[in-house]
């Protein structure tokens, strides 16, 4: 999604960059970011930002989430029990059952961060391998423009913090697949409205294909 606002001969240009996509948009980013002065994200994406965050999540009570839906996420997941499968009972038999080894590494961590531990894995498993902000994080400094934050990392996982364990357990029983589904129809039909409201300031979203999206302004 891409908003243009422009008041007094000065334009800025908002883009709705999602953490996890199946597409990835860099030259389209490229493009859009070329004439700006200064680019502004949310919060720092940097190697030290992520070091914090995966710091702060170290804790207690992740594994909570994960037995609040244990069959439920196995399944999301690809985590299966097959007696009859030698391989497998192989695997189990050196490495240890697989919901065993996922309970373990959550159970050290906070809710939040076991939640997207999860959330991450069945994004991936799924193809949704792409993330705007990253990609726009790196194409900024590649470009030579000055990049701010609207937030501290500090301010962020303060923010995290504070998402009730009750959102974060309702969630886990929700129709990932049909979310994710809703969410790129969304973006993309949002893509087009923009598009159509822009107009020459526009650009179009990526065609429906398979092969890699193209777009002009």
């Amino acid at each position: 999604m891409v908003w243009a606002l422009e008041r007094r001969g000065r334009r800025s240009t908002l883009i709705g960059a999602a953490h996890f996509f199946p597409r990835h948009f860099r030259r389209h980013l490229r493009q859009l970011m070329r004439d700006a002065r200064i680019v502004l994200f949310e919060g720092p994406l940097d190697e030290a930002a992520t070091r914090k965050v995966i710091d702060a999540g170290r804790g207690t009570g992740g594994s909570a989430v994960y037995l609040s839906a244990k069959d439920t996420i196995d399944a999301r997941l690809g985590i299966y029990s097959a007696p009859l499968d030698v391989h497998q009972l192989l695997k189990d038999f050196i490495f240890g059952r697989q919901e065993q080894w996922l309970e373990e590494e959550l159970r050290a961590l906070k809710p939040w961060a076991a939640f997207f531990g999860i959330w991450a894995r069945f994004r991936a498993r799924q193809g949704w391998t792409h993330s705007v902000d990253l990609d726009a994080a790196r194409i900024a400094p590649e470009i030579g423009k000055q990049v701010c934050y609207l937030e501290t990392i500090e301010e962020q996982i303060a923010a995290l913090e504070a998402v009730p364990l009750e959102r974060i357990l309702h969630f886990m029983h929700e129709d990932w697949p049909a979310y994710c589904a809703a969410y790129e129809r969304h973006y993309f039909a949002g893509v087009k409205l923009r598009s159509h409201a822009l107009g020459k300031h526009a650009v179009a979203p990526p065609r429906r294909r398979r092969s890699r999206p193209t777009a002009s302004r």
